[in-house]
């Protein structure tokens, strides 16, 4: 049986958010994210991150191979407004340690995530 491999890349905008959010989800594994907590902390495009964690989380469903990224859930509010929330997966976790060796900049999405949060004040 043919294995295809897939390889992280960190030079797109999309590559950018999905290294972003990969990120921040691996510093805090227990803790449940919306897609606008992580806007609001990384200072990726809202529109970007709701994408991203879609995506990251369907992947399971498409290919039964490959391990998910995200874990998801639903939670409504007494307003009857409901929205998901995102947490790492094992798969996710694999994924952020393999980017991490094929040279994931860490250091410039830390420093731009607090300029970001600074730009605010």
């Amino acid at each position: 049986m043919k294995y295809i491999g897939r390889r992280a890349y960190f030079f797109g905008k999309h590559d950018d958010a999905k290294g972003r959010i990969m990120l921040l989800l691996y510093q805090f594994p227990l803790m449940w994210f919306t897609p606008r907590q992580i806007h609001e902390i990384t200072g990726i495009k809202l529109c970007s991150a709701r994408a991203q964690c879609r995506r990251m989380y369907v992947i399971r469903l498409n290919d039964v191979r490959q391990l998910p990224y995200l874990n998801r859930r639903l939670i409504g509010n007494r307003f009857g407004q409901y929205y998901y929330e995102y947490k790492l997966a094992p798969g996710g976790k694999k994924w952020v340690i393999g980017a991490i060796a094929a040279g994931m900049p860490i250091d410039k999405y830390i420093q731009e995530a607090e300029d970001w949060q600074n730009r605010g004040e």
